[in-house]
């Protein structure tokens, strides 16, 4: 789906938020519905993608709904990934940068962030391919391949083999230049088959040499045997022709190619191995020859009471190659490569990676998620998952977003009449919540970026004029750097700015969230909004399992640098969907956290770490732990209760309009009192 940026309408802009455990606040207003953060993996259009046919097509001519060859997204329990159908659920174009991938079985042009399976059956995105002349020993940036990805195009020349191939196959040929034809005494040429693709292919390709023929009945079938159709001429001008056609014999690529489809979709078949057969060895040896040029290797049986065989040798990728060179016509003789496993699958070395500055791009979900792209085992994009996004499926249907959950980072929907609603709503609000670890505070935002963009930032600014006016409390996390345009009102003491800043790595950042502004870009902001004299904290959160304990020091560090009031901290949460998506976008270290044990050791471990860094700086005062109740059993109790629903060390003016209200009442009714 293209880019839908529209509006919505909400009746309360304020809800009541549970985020209090998180010592965030007691309100939420969500300024949109939906990101335009959302990461992309894409590929250019020119790109062959392998159909589950074994065909390779233009990326750019795929439609919703076309069936692929895909593969399982994880290893299995078996070990193993295997080959499976997969259908394209939604397609979008988009301008993107990107990288020329240059491997040993062709080039392929991506986005940083598109993930390539490599050989060790990790996941990678292209940002981290490299070449092989920076000298990698562990062989990470070799991507497991089926071989170069061809277009099919018949050439002339392909035509002229496949119908002399089809002919050699299985095809009855009476013809002879210097034969006198009369009477019941006729040449007739004939291929009769139970598979209607190749006799379609046959029609086509020889109405190109003026030989008209149609498909008719040629055996009606019973219970053991199919049915079949044939071609059929007993034209004498057309059988010359045919004549000559089949045996012109060309010595190119092209028509040795045609050659072997031809003879294939007659004598050739694939269950589980893949074999040609004829009574005779002649034409046999034809096929070996023309196959081997292309680098098959196969090998000639015979059995009892059998035909001579041609045996391919090799897996499941020596079939896909065979059938995607060759490209025969018959579908079903393909669909057993389903289901079988990816093991001794080709490798693919990456020799360079350009930088191509921004170009088109096509990016495409499919069911298992993966593919194949110009020879190559890849990814599709990934999605996260929120409240709104479960909760509103048919309002955001309703607004062109047929897949809200696969469309994420594809659309914003601005709530425009949140500043009227929200005027309107605390004239009339008489009970201000505030739990003490709340504090009443409001938060802008939980579900989206409050400033993500300029339309986004200007009703922010609207809706923090009109909380100030109310002398509500106000907490704006953001990822922008658009706030700074705000310094004006947001240098307020009921005002608190904070920034996501798990790290400071713009690298790691790329490949985590491609589509946010960069870590530095992030410090910047905050060193501008610290000396404007605004009332910051940091969100470092979620922080990898990749980080250490001196990672931890320096961001702390840097971090105290512009005096935040308070850093909040937590690790990244790879379990159930998550994992798969983080994985799915080339992150491996997913992996090491998706259980539920590995994520509370992980957690447990950075929390030790972070704590230690926190105190080397001397900032352990102002860390404030986002722990998770799933932590019981893994924590001591004492602790797990000490961080759960604490109160930050922040301070806010000691009265808000609530507090103010009930002092003025009870002074009211003190003098009322009196007046008795």
């Amino acid at each position: 789906m293209s880019i839908i940026k529209g509006s919505e309408k909400i009746v309360n802009p304020l809800q009541e938020s549970a985020l209090k455990k998180k010592g965030l606040c007691d309100y939420v207003i969500n300024i949109a519905s939906g990101c335009l953060h959302g990461c992309t993996f894409c590929l250019a259009p020119e790109t062959l993608i392998l159909y589950s046919d074994l065909v390779w097509r233009k990326l750019e001519n795929a439609k919703v709904g076309d069936e692929l060859l895909g593969f399982d997204e994880n290893a299995t329990s078996h070990v193993y990934r295997f080959f499976r159908k997969t259908t394209i659920e939604a397609i979008q174009w988009s301008k993107k940068p990107a990288y020329r991938i240059v491997t040993e079985v062709g080039e392929v042009i991506a986005t940083a962030n598109h993930g390539w399976l490599n050989y060790r059956g990790k996941w990678l995105p292209t940002s981290e391919l490299t070449s092989s002349s920076e000298n990698r020993k562990d062989g990470s940036s070799t991507l497991k391949s089926v071989g170069p990805a061809r277009y099919f195009s018949p050439s002339t020349d392909y035509k002229l083999g496949y119908i002399a191939g089809m002919t050699q196959g299985d095809g009855t040929f009476r013809f002879n230049p210097s034969d006198f034809y009369k009477g019941d005494y006729t040449p007739y040429w004939r291929v009769a088959l139970c598979d209607i693709e190749p006799l379609e292919r046959l029609v086509e390709y020889l109405l190109e040499f003026e030989i008209s023929v149609d498909i008719r009945p040629y055996y009606q079938g019973n219970e053991k045997h199919r049915s079949a159709q044939k071609v059929e001429t007993r034209s004498q001008s057309q059988c010359r022709k045919l004549f000559y056609l089949i045996n012109k014999l060309l010595d190119t690529t092209e028509y040795h190619r045609g050659f072997v489809a031809g003879f294939f979709d007659a004598e050739g078949s694939f269950n589980g191995s893949l074999r040609l057969s004829q009574k005779t060895l002649p034409v046999l040896h034809q096929v070996q020859k023309y196959a081997e040029s292309f680098g098959f290797t196969f090998k000639i049986e015979k059995y009892k009471s059998c035909c001579f065989n041609l045996r391919l040798i090799g897996g499941f990728t020596e079939v896909i190659r065979f059938f995607s060179i060759f490209s025969p016509a018959i579908i079903r003789k393909s669909d057993k490569i389903i289901g079988g496993a990816l093991k001794g699958m080709k490798s693919a070395k990456v020799i360079d990676k350009i930088p191509l500055g921004i170009v088109d791009v096509v990016d495409i979900q499919t069911s298992t998620h993966t593919f194949f792209a110009n020879g190559l085992a890849t990814h599709n994009c990934y999605v996260p998952s929120t409240p709104a996004i479960r909760t509103k499926q048919k309002e955001l249907q309703e607004k062109g977003i047929s897949n809200p959950q696969m469309d994420w980072g594809k659309y914003l929907l601005v709530r425009e009449n949140i500043p009227e609603q929200l005027e309107e709503k605390l004239s009339r609000k008489k009970k201000w919540r505030e739990t003490p670890e709340g504090k009443g505070v409001v938060l802008l935002c939980s579900g989206t970026d409050p400033y993500q963009n300029y339309q986004t930032a200007k009703i922010t600014r609207q809706t923090v004029e009109i909380l100030s006016k109310n002398q509500k409390r106000v907490r704006i996390l953001t990822r922008s750097p658009l706030w700074i345009n705000d310094l004006d009102i947001l240098n307020q003491p009921n005002i608190t700015v904070g920034m996501s800043l798990p790290f400071l790595n713009d690298e790691l950042s790329l490949k985590i969230e491609p589509q946010a502004p960069p870590p530095s870009k992030r410090y910047e902001a905050l060193q501008k909004g610290h000396q404007a004299g605004c009332r910051l904290y940091v969100a470092m959160a979620p922080t990898p399992p990749t980080m250490t304990l001196d990672d931890f020091k320096i961001n702390l560090e840097k971090i105290m640098k512009i005096n935040p009031e308070v850093i909040f901290w937590e690790p990244i949460n790879a379990r159930g969907t998550n994992g798969k998506r983080m994985i799915a976008a080339g992150l491996e270290f997913a992996s090491s956290i998706m259980t539920k044990k590995s994520w509370a050791e992980n957690f447990i471990k950075q929390w030790e770490q972070v704590e230690k860094a926190a105190k080397s700086v001397g900032c352990l005062d102002k860390l404030h732990i986002w722990p998770d109740p799933e932590l019981k059993g893994y924590v001591e109790e004492e602790k797990l209760n000490h961080w759960l629903y604490k109160p930050t060390i922040e301070t806010w003016q000691k009265e808000t309009v609530s507090q103010t209200r009930k002092k003025s009442t009870k002074t009211r009714n003190k003098k009322m009192a009196i007046v008795r």
